[in-house]
């Protein structure tokens, strides 16, 4: 309400907005985008955009009742004291759009996770992921959950106590039973 109204007021916010991430779809309501689209319209033809001249575009295109009419047009103006914050209002307004559509995408996700259609390659793929990485993705889940191992590679489970058992002893920080017992020491190894 507070973009379009500084729009509203004057040219120079305009221009200021259209500097912005912001776009018309930003906004939560349709109508304010619509709005919107009417006075860019207005501003990109060299003519003013006040709540008369929009007001005007928008019954051209017979939107004006879908905008909410003339008299909601002048309700913008007055929501806002000065057209100089346009640029704050847009950020949080484009901020806001951002935040919701990650929320959606959030909901999507976890209704997929819930839902458990298609396992795991279809909805990586299906939602317009790479198909080679969604591919490798879901070899590398397959070998994790599988329990797919393979000797001798570092960074899997218990390979790190299989090294020790296979250096013959645990050294007395490494001893899963603390620095209390002390191990004899190998030949060439430095004394402590």
């Amino acid at each position: 309400m507070s973009v379009l109204g500084a729009m509203l007021l004057g040219k120079d916010a305009i221009a200021d907005i259209l500097d912005c991430p912001m776009q018309p779809r930003d906004y939560h309501r349709p109508t304010r985008e619509t709005i919107h689209t009417a006075i860019l319209a207005l501003y990109v033809n060299g003519e003013p955009a006040d709540p008369i001249t929009v007001a005007a575009e928008l019954a051209e295109r017979g939107e004006l009742t879908k905008a909410g009419g003339a008299p909601y047009l002048h309700t913008l103006v007055q929501a806002v004291l000065t057209a100089a914050n346009a640029t704050y209002y847009a950020d949080i307004v484009h901020e806001q759009a951002v935040l919701r559509s990650l929320t959606t995408a959030g909901g999507r996700i976890a209704q997929l996770g819930v839902s458990g259609e298609g396992g795991l390659r279809n909805p990586l793929s299906r939602r317009g992921g790479a198909p080679g990485r969604a591919q490798g993705l879901g070899a590398d889940l397959r070998l994790r959950t599988r329990g797919h191992r393979r000797p001798g590679v570092l960074g899997q489970p218990g390979d790190l106590d299989a090294q020790r058992r296979r250096r013959g002893a645990y050294r007395r920080a490494d001893r899963p039973g603390g620095p209390a017992r002390v191990l004899p020491l190998r030949r060439g190894e430095p004394g402590r």
